[in-house]
């Protein structure tokens, strides 16, 4: 006759309560751009485990406890093995431990390259920025003088 299995057996419990979550979670480390609160903060992290529902990511710098998030990963595999991809994902942070944070991921859409990386896109606002506040303005006296 086998024991009967007590209710605090250990492997009982592991069986019943180990890992819940209901995606299995990759280990790939990325690099991988990300944007919130409307691109007021941004900055580089890199990605420690990604599953179908979440992303687990070290950043190096403190970011809020929760809120929206945007990121962007350059994508490891090639599209018919030539093209380059970026995964761009918006999501949620559920779980800020310091340096490591957990999103939830709302949407996800990958991208050719052809879609510029938001450290790209800060760069030619910037530029822009710059562009139009350095051009000379025209005056009132500028625009007499050549009406005539």
């Amino acid at each position: 006759m086998s024991p009967t299995p007590h209710p605090a057996d250990p492997a009982r419990i592991l069986k019943t309560c180990g890992d819940q979550r209901s995606r299995r979670r990759y280990p790939i480390m990325l690099e991988v751009e990300y944007t919130m609160n409307r691109r007021r903060v941004y900055g580089s992290a890199r990605t420690l485990n990604i599953s179908s529902g979440g992303v687990l990511f070290e950043v190096n710098h403190l970011l809020p406890a929760s809120g929206p998030i945007t990121l962007v990963l350059n994508w490891p595999i090639l599209l018919d093995k030539v093209c380059p991809l970026k995964l761009v994902i918006d999501g949620h942070i559920v779980r800020n431990e310091g340096n490591r944070i957990a999103i939830r991921i709302k949407h996800h859409e990958f991208y050719t390259t052809g879609a510029p990386s938001l450290t790209a896109l800060f760069s030619e606002k910037m530029l822009a920025d710059q562009e139009r506040f350095l051009k000379p303005q025209k005056t009132a006296s500028a625009t007499k003088g050549k009406a005539g």
